[in-house]
């Protein structure tokens, strides 16, 4: 079985014409999240820009957006750190949000740049809705 995701776009036609994001459910940390998410009854998206900056998810209700989502299980190389809040602060910039979660394997931190919050926060954690 196979997942798909749509761009986020508050025009329908733009949301058609991109192409989907697909997961394949047997495998890796996305799919336990893009599955929980659905669980949780969540309308979800992901977002990319022109640049190639890319968001896993993007959690909506209505026309609001509640949520901006990375995984990344190790973020202890200031690369991927680097790489992941790039991409979150675009997308709050461009979506208009101010708050932003990184889900992890264990590393639980805030950092805060040009009034965005990104929350680093373990993965079990968010699952058990602690």
């Amino acid at each position: 079985m196979i997942l798909i995701n749509k761009v986020i776009s508050y025009k329908l036609k733009s949301q058609f014409k991109q192409n989907k994001k697909t997961y394949a459910v047997d495998t890796g940390l996305r799919n336990a999240v893009l599955l929980e998410l659905k669980r949780r009854g969540s309308e979800i998206y992901y977002w990319k820009n022109m640049g190639g900056y890319e968001v896993d998810f993007v959690q909506k209700t209505g026309q609001q957006v509640q949520v901006l989502l990375q995984v990344s299980w190790d973020v202890r190389d200031d690369k991927t750190r680097k790489r992941e809040e790039r991409s979150l602060y675009r997308a709050c910039e461009e979506l208009g949000v101010a708050n932003a979660m990184i889900l992890t394997e264990d590393t639980g931190e805030t950092v805060e740049r040009d009034g965005v919050k990104i929350t680093y926060y373990p993965l079990w954690k968010w699952l058990l809705d602690i």
